[in-house]
This record gives C-alpha cells, structure tokens and sequence, in this order.
C-alpha cells in the first residue's frame, strides 16, 4: 500500500504521472503495455471506450481485458491526438565528397558504415594525362536507420516510473 500518495477524488481516470518511485500508488497502473481485467477496472475500459472509440486501444481483447500504455524508455510529447505513439529516430546525415585522384582509372564500389565510395571515371583513360574523379558519400542512415527517423535529439533525462490513473 502506498498511503502517503492520495489521489481518491481530485485526479481524473486516464492521467498520466511521471512518479519518482517503483512501485505505484494506489489507483494506478504502471504504463508497461501490460493487459488486465476489464471486470477489475471497469471504469478505465469506459474512459477508453469514450476517449478513443475502442477497449483495446492499448491492447487485451476489448471484451474482457484491456491494455495500458507501453510508455517504458518513452518521452510524453504534448500532442492533439493523443494516445498516438511517434517511433524514436534522429535526423539524418549525408553528404557527398569529391576528389581527383589523377589519371588512375579505377572501377570500384564500397561500403563502409555510413561511407560508400562510388565508381571512379577517367575522362581521358586510364594514366591518359585527364583527371579521374572518385566519390565518397555519407549518409549516417546507412550505417544505422535510426538517423533520418526524425527530427529532434533525446535531451539529457531521468528515469521516472510512468503510470495511469485506473480508478
């Protein structure tokens, strides 16, 4: 039991709370995308029915169970669609590089991480006395998906247990 926490009649069902602890208070669930009995917090499955037209919007059946947020390794972002979850990613890096290499004529391609080289093309034949151009490019994408999936950086954070008010 956790009475040092009231929140019987002044926080409505369906608020969120960022809780400094791991364990949590009375009338709560921890947002773990865990599914429960809808018989055991039934006035929880009507605020989902109401706030997003379905029981199961976090998951259970919708008949007999419901589930909550999966709000685990997750920011709240202020939102007018709420209940949407937004993936995590990073803005993308990429760019191109040139160099001439002289009159080597050399064909090749590689990849490295978020590096990959292009073909390299002599505009007067191989040792011909004309310039051969190579290419480098970068895109960070390559090297990981996660850049490029957004466009915004995490901050520096604390961990809180997230949890939903259920009755």
């Amino acid at each position: 039991m956790n009475e040092y926490i009231q929140t019987s009649g002044i926080t409505p069902i369906g608020t969120l709370i960022a809780f400094l602890g791991n364990v949590p208070p009375d009338g709560f669930l921890v947002c773990d995308g865990s599914t429960h009995n809808i018989i055991d917090y039934p006035e929880f499955a009507d605020f989902l029915n109401v706030q997003f037209g379905a029981i199961d919007q976090f998951g259970g059946d919708g008949i007999a169970t419901f589930g909550v947020p999966d709000l685990t390794d997750t920011f709240i972002k202020g939102s007018n669609a709420a209940g949407t979850l937004q993936d995590a990613g990073l803005p993308n890096l990429y760019g191109t590089f040139n160099h001439d290499w002289g009159a080597f004529a050399v064909k090749y391609e590689s990849e490295l991480g978020a590096f990959k080289t292009g073909d390299v093309v002599s505009n007067s034949g191989i040792y011909g006395g004309g310039s051969t151009d190579s290419r480098a490019i970068f895109d960070a994408n390559k090297y990981n998906p996660i850049y490029g999936n957004s466009d915004t950086v995490t901050p520096k954070n604390i961990n809180v247990l997230y949890c939903i008010k259920v009755k």
